[in-house]
């Protein structure tokens, strides 16, 4: 009878972790398959053209420059891919040339003096009155966007600023610890 009493733990214990060890297989198989198959899907994706990255390229003159372009077009299209030249653009900075004649895929890239990136106005002379006029303006949109909610009167206070400091306060201070004093 003891020995039946000490065997039934020891066996459960072995059940359990014999049991453990078969889900937890059958899980990685499981999960090394959905990774497999994600994989695939991120392949033929990037194949299609459904995602692209941006690259940011910084040159002293235009020669280095055309000769980076160059570069990256050769390196580019080892990879199958290419670019939308209608969508590059050069900004120029404490540059001697205002118009120097950069080509990639035979176009000519255009020369902003600024443009948006990730949701930030850059601008060629650095500053950041363009981002602070550009944050003002999408933050007046938000804040006349909720002006059915500012006008109702069973809204706490507390709750009006609450969604003010969560939509407009955070649109209007997006990226600003990034700004220049």
């Amino acid at each position: 009878m003891s020995f039946i009493h000490s065997f039934i733990p020891t066996l459960c214990i072995l059940i359990f972790r014999l049991l453990r060890n078969e889900i937890g297989q059958s899980l990685r198989k499981d999960r090394e398959a959905r990774w497999s198959e994600r994989a695939n899907e991120l392949e033929a994706a990037a194949a299609s053209g459904k995602y692209a990255d941006d690259i940011v390229l910084l040159c002293d003159n235009a020669q280095a420059t055309q000769s980076a372009l160059n570069q990256l077009e050769i390196n580019v299209r080892t990879y199958g891919m290419c670019f939308a030249s209608s969508k590059c653009k050069v900004l120029l900075q404490d540059w001697q040339d205002p118009d120097p004649a950069l080509t990639l895929d035979g176009e000519k890239i255009e020369v902003v003096e600024k443009f948006v990136y990730l949701v930030s106005c850059i601008s060629a002379a650095g500053g950041v009155s363009d981002e602070i006029n550009s944050r003002v303006k999408k933050a007046r949109a938000d804040y006349a966007n909720l002006g059915h909610l500012w006008r109702l009167r069973d809204v706490s206070l507390a709750v009006k600023v609450r969604i003010y400091s969560a939509s407009v306060g955070a649109v209007l201070l997006y990226a600003c610890e990034t700004w220049p004093l």
